[in-house]
């Protein structure tokens, strides 16, 4: 019988513990969970800008600028640029003669870019490369058709001035 009393003390204390860890595993989980959701937000984050293509935006700054192994469009003939995002809706865009120096370029980025093939007059540009976070793609992409619908402008005026 003593034997028996001190088998069921023993059981009901593991039943108390156990008891008691279920509360404790409730609260812990809890901690657990929330702690699961912050670290998913913080991966999250950087991976969706990283492999998620984002809307296009419209450029609030679409300027040349230059860098190692460029070209002055206007000076040499460009067969190449590359249109970066530099900031949110910050583009800048690098003329180049060869696509060996654009790449080389396109090596000291750590932004957004994209390297497009601008060789062969009336096809438009020809995307080869997009590097870096492909949320900024769309908004490179969108700078370009402005840059083209730019340009056509500047020469329907050009062409409009020498008639």
């Amino acid at each position: 019988a003593a034997a028996g009393a001190a088998g069921g003390a023993a059981g009901g204390a593991a039943a108390g513990a156990a008891g008691g860890g279920a509360a404790l595993s409730a609260g812990a989980a809890t901690g657990i969970g929330l702690g699961v959701a912050a670290a998913a937000a913080l991966i999250a984050g950087p991976l969706i800008q990283q492999f998620c293509e984002g809307f296009v935006t419209d450029p609030k700054c679409l300027s040349h600028d230059r860098c190692a192994g460029d070209c002055q469009p206007r000076n040499e003939q460009a067969r190449y640029v590359i249109v970066t995002e530099q900031g949110i809706g910050k583009i800048y865009y690098y003329f180049f003669t060869c696509r060996s120096s654009a790449e080389a370029a396109m090596n000291f980025w750590n932004c957004s870019r994209i390297l497009y093939d601008i060789n062969e007059f009336g096809k438009g540009p020809l995307e080869q490369i997009a590097w870096g976070a492909k949320m900024s793609h769309n908004t490179i992409r969108g700078a370009m058709g402005r840059m083209l619908k730019d340009a056509h402008s500047e020469m329907q005026e050009v062409l409009r001035r020498s008639t």
